[in-house]
């Protein structure tokens, strides 16, 4: 599948003859934003290394920056990403411009590319300067009247999420907007530009109201019942709805679960379990769109064995065996659509099982499958792009599965902290030998070897127990 799902993107992104910009195909009928597509192919070729396709896309979205337009309140529409390279893009929603503003620095962080970067510096921050312009519209624009700050003032004002969702006060919008801003302020600052402190004071500011109005939204709504009887707080996808949107697209891609994903909440936080709960329980889709925000917060949360479980079920459940592709059958026409997007959001989320980024830690097989490591059994992973730099891993588990030999090599472009190793086998630690005169520490549980950011190549024999 791995292999089928990389020719899959390449056979959906088009060139097109006259301009020779390129762009994605959608399936007849797709409901799914061009931008967004584009933003979830680029991103997925970014974490395979096929950087210079990732950047094809990434262009096509920057020669259309404020044309088009976006489907809101929005009185001003200078610096905004819309789909305006392809025909039918009118009318799209606010949330590709956040997550296409993130998904640039995202492209920035794999590849570091200094240059690439530095042409297109200008139109990022006339992206983020976009943001602040229409966030602070004031509450007449926002609708909010004067008693309304907990309700969204200094957020996004209303719009479409996406093409086929209704208006509102989206909160997803929002935090892939601030993530967005908090990404080019960190990547103004690498590069030592003039810019970078206005921005980073800016997503501090929009980070508070985003945070507020997020708390008070799910004060303001109704508890929901888990199954096993209790009852959790429900954090609503709008600011100013208590709607449970049952059926909507915002279950999925957009689901509160992104409110974790973005940093409005930490992954241990107390409302991360909440939202947890409440999606796994009443909200659970198996779309593979869910399941990559729900295996990245699970990853992040160290929860592997849950993280396995839904990544699982979404391909068990989309995966078409006789053409190795995820599709989907419109029930009134019978029309069957192959979800190129889809199955690329479920690699992104199997990729984040085996590596990681998490501020300056470097996970490595956080969320493994354990079958994964059979006796004789042994697991490759050649010129892995991290935001840290290419990596290599290589894991052989002995014949009789009492032991395993790891080797680490890479990562050292600019070195994380720390590299926390997991061992998800069924035995736990025993004892480490380092083939390098390195240092290292085996965590309490068992499960994990932690190891210095800049170990650069080093050889671990692990025994079990």
């Amino acid at each position: 599948f791995d292999k089928a799902q990389l020719a899959h993107m390449l056979i959906n992104i088009d060139r097109d003859a006259r301009t020779g910009r390129y762009s994605t195909v959608l399936p007849p009928g797709d409901s799914t934003d061009r931008l967004i597509e584009m933003c979830r192919l680029a991103h997925s070729l970014d974490l395979r290394g096929m950087n210079g396709t990732a950047q094809s896309l990434l262009d096509t979205i920057l020669i259309g920056q404020s044309d088009g337009s976006v489907s809101g309140r929005l009185a001003d529409q200078r610096g905004v990403f819309t789909g305006a390279f392809c025909q039918d893009a009118d009318g799209e929603g606010l949330l590709g411009h956040g997550y296409a503003l993130w998904t640039m620095n995202e492209h920035y962080r794999l590849t570091h590319d200094r240059s690439w970067t530095n042409h297109n510096l200008s139109a990022l921050i006339a992206a983020c300067d976009f943001v602040e312009r229409v966030r602070m519209e004031g509450a007449t624009a926002n609708l909010l009247g004067t008693s309304g700050i907990d309700a969204g003032a200094g957020l996004l004002p209303p719009a479409r999420l996406t093409r086929t969702t209704s208006w509102g006060w989206w909160l997803v919008a929002n935090a892939f907007a601030w993530q967005g801003m908090a990404a080019t302020a960190q990547a103004l600052r690498e590069l030592n530009h003039a810019e970078a402190e206005r921005i980073r004071d800016a997503a501090d500011a929009f980070e508070h109201d985003l945070r507020r109005t997020c708390q008070a939204a799910m004060l303001y709504a109704p508890v929901v019942r888990i199954h096993d009887g209790t009852y959790v707080p429900q954090q609503p996808v709008q600011s100013r709805s208590r709607d449970r949107l049952i059926g909507s697209p915002a279950l999925g891609l957009f689901s509160a679960i992104q409110l974790v994903n973005c940093g409005v909440y930490e992954p241990d936080a107390v409302e991360a379990d909440w939202i947890l709960r409440d999606v796994e329980e009443n909200l659970r889709t198996t779309a593979p769109a869910q399941a990559w925000p729900v295996v990245e917060t699970y990853v992040a949360r160290h929860e592997p064995q849950r993280a396995v479980q839904a990544a699982w079920r979404a391909l068990t459940t989309n995966l078409d065996p006789d053409v190795l592709t995820f599709r989907t059958v419109d029930p009134d026409t019978a029309c069957v659509a192959y979800r190129a997007g889809d199955e690329a959001t479920w690699w992104i989320g199997m990729r984040q099982m085996l590596i990681a980024e998490h501020a300056d830690t470097l996970d490595l097989l956080a969320a493994t499958p354990i079958e994964w490591f059979q006796p004789g059994s042994a697991l490759r992973i050649n010129a892995a792009p991290t935001a840290f730099g290419p990596l290599d891993l290589e894991v052989d588990i002995l014949a009789d599965g009492n032991a395993m030999k790891i080797r680490i090599n890479g990562a050292s472009r600019n070195p994380p902290k720390r590299i926390r190793l997991h061992i998800r086998t069924k035995n736990a630690i025993d004892q480490v030998r380092s083939m390098e005169a390195g240092s290292f520490r085996i965590e309490r549980s068992g499960r994990a070897i932690e190891l210095p950011g800049n170990v650069e190549t080093t050889t671990l024999v692990i025994t079990l127990r």
